[in-house]
């Protein structure tokens, strides 16, 4: 039986593993696509969140992000507004940033696992869950659910 489960490889699942692993705690992370792959998100950051990543082992600094100051929206006849931000955020794409994240985890010693989760459940005797792919059955002592609200899994649970 192995320690930590987590069900899903976007930030939450992957910043989560990466701090088990940290912890010296057995993880395995189950991400239905093969990284690094292009996300639609995820372009602009909180600024509060850089000392988070920079604690994780990510260097944000070395990576020259663009920081952002000031909002400004425009319109389809070409007018805009533009409004300053009190603490802003930088810039990094959703692709770099889990490619980072993917390459820390690894280094950690994170067991990643590219295959789709269809099913979890909780055997209350043993205390322990069963995690079930297409391919295989894994128990954990404890799973981690970091998909979509929307995902498959999410819609069946």
């Amino acid at each position: 039986m192995q320690p930590i489960g987590i069900v899903g490889g976007g930030l939450a699942g992957l910043t989560l593993a990466i701090q088990l692993a940290q912890k010296g705690i057995e993880t395995t992370l189950f991400e239905k696509k093969e990284y690094p792959f292009h996300r639609v998100c995820g372009e602009y950051i909180a600024i509060e969140s850089w000392s988070f990543f920079e604690r994780l082992g990510l260097s944000l600094s070395s990576l020259k992000l663009p920081i952002i100051k000031k909002l400004r929206v425009s319109a389809p006849n070409g007018s805009f507004l533009e409004q300053p931000m009190k603490t802003g955020g930088f810039g990094i794409s959703r692709y770099t940033l889990d490619n980072s994240l993917v390459e820390l985890a690894l280094k950690l010693g994170v067991k990643i696992i590219h295959e789709s989760v269809e099913n979890i459940s909780f055997q209350a005797k043993e205390d322990i869950f069963t995690l079930k792919t297409s391919t295989q059955e894994h128990i954990f002592k404890l799973v981690c659910g970091a998909f979509g609200k929307r995902s498959n899994l999410d819609i069946f649970l």
